[in-house]
């Protein structure tokens, strides 16, 4: 029985072969031509906004416990991090800071906060 099937699938792809032009119809299609990529060279060329000075300013977004999310990246706190009023004020908990507070922060090497400080809002920018 399992023949008799075989053959009759057989019978009916040779059919329909024939109908549609014979073994043509088993060439694959041509590939159309694509062009080259360009080469891209990679740099260590950073945009100058990107190199700004070593304070920054920005919003805290997040408070977790090891580390503040500020403009969407959660910065970490360097080992001896200092939590200050004012750039050159006195010295504050870490728990004083709220999402919702705009910020001075200082980075280390390490892309870790080593200094973060509250900062005034100059018009509305809340």
């Amino acid at each position: 029985m399992r023949h008799l099937r075989a053959g009759v699938l057989t019978g009916c792809l040779v059919g329909l072969l024939w109908m549609r032009g014979g073994a043509a119809a088993l060439e694959p299609p041509a590939l159309l031509p694509i062009d080259p990529v360009p080469l891209v060279e990679v740099s260590d060329w950073v945009p100058e906004m990107a190199q700004a000075g070593p304070e920054r300013h920005g919003f805290i977004e997040q408070v977790h416990d090891h580390c503040f999310v500020i403009l969407d990246v959660c910065r970490g706190f360097a080992r001896h991090a200092s939590f200050r009023t004012r750039p050159d004020g006195p010295a504050t908990s870490r728990n004083a800071f709220r999402a919702g507070d705009y910020v001075g922060y200082r980075l280390n090497p390490e892309r870790r906060i080593e200094a973060v400080w509250f900062e005034p809002i100059s018009g509305d920018l809340r």
